[in-house]
């Protein structure tokens, strides 16, 4: 096979060399989901916070329940306001023990 030169006089069917053609085409992937990691995992952090903080709210209702606490509140001989911050102090002092 000879060089483009070599190939013979223009209107030949040798004289029609061309190079070879390349055809363009767009290869990026159209992706539509989350841009980056953090639009998944915060929403998911905070769903998890709230069942994590409902389940806290249950749980510390069963505990003053089993133990009594709630119904001596019901039963002292106190108005509401007193009683409400009687049991929030109450809340309070047991949080504080169970931590240490």
């Amino acid at each position: 096979m000879g060089t483009p030169q070599s190939q013979g006089p223009p209107g030949s069917p040798q004289g029609e060399w061309q190079p070879l053609k390349i055809t363009k085409k767009d290869v990026a992937r159209v992706y539509d989901g989350p841009r980056n990691p953090f639009d998944i995992t915060f929403p998911q952090g905070v769903i998890w916070g709230l069942i994590g903080c409902a389940m806290s709210f249950g749980i510390s209702l069963v505990t003053e329940r089993t133990h009594g606490t709630l119904v001596r509140l019901r039963m002292a001989p106190l108005t509401h306001d007193a009683d409400s911050r009687r049991q929030g102090a109450l809340l309070l002092h047991r949080r504080s023990c169970s931590w240490s």
